[in-house]
């Protein structure tokens, strides 16, 4: 409930500045958000596969790598109590999508 909270106040604080938008390594904020999530990996035995080379995104950096913890985090945690957490992250284009 804490991460959520703090997530949130993170989040308003944002809200208020403008968020500027940049080429972004997709491999180097996932790299980032795995250092950070280490121990919680390690203690959950998660299987993390990274499909890579991921591409260049434009994003926000701080709002990317929060939404990427949220999401790897999640996937750790909520999954039975006897089963490996198994992780693959990967990116595809999507044809007639906006910026594809």
């Amino acid at each position: 409930m804490d991460t959520l909270i703090l997530d949130l106040l993170a989040y308003s604080r944002l809200g208020r500045s403008e968020i500027w938008l940049q080429r972004l390594s997709l491999d180097s904020a996932i790299a980032e958000v795995l250092k950070e999530l280490q121990p919680e990996i390690q203690v959950a035995q998660a299987h993390i596969t990274i499909e890579s080379p991921l591409p260049i995104v434009k994003a926000h950096r701080t709002i990317l790598v929060q939404v990427l913890i949220n999401l790897i985090s999640n996937a750790i945690k909520f999954v039975n109590a006897d089963v490996q957490p198994q992780v693959r992250i990967w990116a595809e284009e999507r044809v007639g999508e906006e910026g594809g």
